[in-house]
């Protein structure tokens, strides 16, 4: 498929999704309910660490946590006592992540919110010269953040990967799509680093569009995979790589896979 064909057919794709309200099927739903930025910030970082497996299991297990917070998350998240935070999250689980995993997650966050305001002010993104060094701001600060009497167990290092083991960090990129760029559904939070600097949230939907298209020839999803898929989509958006993410993932959650 030539150039100003593909991208005719991502933008119309794009454009039905959202006029058939696809973004309900999408991980970051649950954080668009919020009006105020901080709240939208943090519930679409747990919206992306906790972007995997089936979508229907996803949104509830985070609506399991957003909705027991009430109108302000932040604000709750920044009051809360930690016994009344261990009941809020009483038999929660979402696949192998625990609630042990979001009680570190969300007192880490709350130590976080409670120092600096928001994530953008603690990580600073505007220091980073690009994406990759940006994954290894934000991992390297959340885990100095991790409050010392506390204990993470190996399924918690799952949610925030180590960008430097060659981890597509797929929910990371994930994420910053959606605090950078300004196009809806996206939140354009975050207004310090350029969208054009922004690597592709590579998944296993990504991928076989990917490698249909003749994108790669690696058999690995790593983050050397989605570096090479990010420049050919920079071929046809420099500006804007990641702009047709969302037609080319819920192409094929639908079962289509470009040619």
């Amino acid at each position: 498929m030539d150039r100003i064909r593909l991208i005719k057919t991502l933008d119309q794709a794009t454009k039905s999704f959202f006029e058939n309200n696809e973004v309900f099927y999408d991980a970051l739903e649950p954080a668009l309910q919020y009006q105020k930025k901080h709240d939208q910030e943090f519930a679409a970082f747990l919206c992306s660490v906790l972007a995997y497996g089936r979508i229907v299991q996803v949104k509830r297990n985070i609506h399991a946590i957003l909705d027991k917070m009430g109108k302000s998350p932040v604000s709750c998240l920044i009051t809360i006592q930690d016994k009344d935070l261990k009941v809020l999250l009483k038999n929660w689980k979402h696949r192998f992540n625990t609630a042990h995993d979001m009680f570190i997650f969300l007192k880490t966050l709350q130590k976080i919110y409670s120092k600096a305001g928001s994530l953008e002010k603690y990580v600073q993104p505007h220091n980073c010269e690009n994406s990759f060094e940006l994954l290894k701001c934000i991992y390297k600060k959340i885990y100095e953040a991790i409050p010392k009497d506390l204990k993470p167990k190996d399924s918690f290092h799952f949610l925030i990967p180590n960008p430097e083991l060659n981890s597509a960090s797929k929910r990371m990129n994930l994420y910053l799509k959606w605090m950078i760029r300004t196009d809806y559904p996206d939140l354009g939070l975050w207004t310090t680093f350029d969208k054009s600097k922004l690597i592709v949230p590579l998944d296993t939907h990504i991928y076989k569009q990917a490698k249909s298209l003749g994108w790669t020839k690696r058999s690995a999803a790593d983050l050397t995979t989605a570096l090479e898929i990010t420049d050919k989509l920079r071929e046809l958006d420099p500006k804007d790589p990641t702009r047709f993410d969302f037609a080319l993932c819920h192409l094929s959650i639908n079962g289509t896979i470009l040619k």
